[in-house]
């Protein structure tokens, strides 16, 4: 008995000695992503804010403003995040989602388009933020613990948990010039202490002003 004992302590530790290691090198590369994305949004230490820490960045991505905090207090502030709370936040902030099959995700990113979607990390489940599809069809994916990426496309849909993914618009059709935390009902925390967002008027990339209107809109339904 003791010699099992002594192998499951050993276990525990080893498991606790990689997910520490994980998440220091996941701050190492949330700084540095932070520096080379100015829409990078990193989820610190906490597993289960990945999902608004990736609203977050599809946001500021597609030229909105959000952040960790405001994700939390206006979507949801505690436990693991779903694709319909990511959903919620975007529709918040006036941007558009829908989901797609994994197999348009080629199609979307190559027409300036990014995308929401589950992998794992440490055996759970993580979302992570992809767009900007190269010529060799390597895609920027940005990991709200680990930093930002390139992989090939196709590996990324090997990684994939699920058999869909939540596509977001580039850009801000219906911008919220003056988002009041305080109109939600429920939210009545000391978290809703700043009243009213500003947000700036939306960026339009320059991957998205090629894109052929009718195409788009047959592909994503938006």
């Amino acid at each position: 008995m003791k010699p099992l004992t002594h192998t499951l302590r050993s276990s525990v530790w080893l498991v606790l000695i990689i997910a520490c290691s994980s998440i220091i090198s996941g701050c190492t590369g949330q700084v540095r992503a932070q520096k080379e994305l100015d829409w990078f949004v990193g989820q610190g230490t906490k597993l289960d804010d990945c999902g608004p820490a990736s609203a977050a960045m599809a946001v500021n991505w597609a030229g909105g403003h959000s952040n960790l905090r405001l994700a939390k207090a206006s979507t949801r502030d505690s436990g693991w995040w779903l694709f319909k709370d990511i959903a919620q936040h975007l529709k918040q902030q006036g941007m558009q989602s829908k989901h797609v099959h994994i197999k348009q995700l080629h199609a979307l990113l190559r027409h300036g388009d990014g995308a929401i979607l589950r992998t794992t990390v440490l055996g759970m489940p993580h979302f992570v933020f992809v767009s900007s599809l190269n010529e060799r069809n390597y895609v920027l994916v940005a990991d709200p613990l680990h930093g930002e990426k390139r992989i090939p496309l196709s590996h990324l849909q090997t990684l994939a948990l699920d058999s869909s993914v939540l596509a977001i618009r580039n850009t801000a059709d219906n911008p919220i010039s003056d988002f009041d935390l305080n109109t939600i009902p429920w939210l009545k925390s000391s978290r809703a202490d700043v009243k009213r967002m500003g947000r700036p008027p939306p960026v339009l990339r320059p991957a998205v002003q090629s894109i052929k209107q009718s195409e788009h809109s047959v592909l994503l339904g938006f």
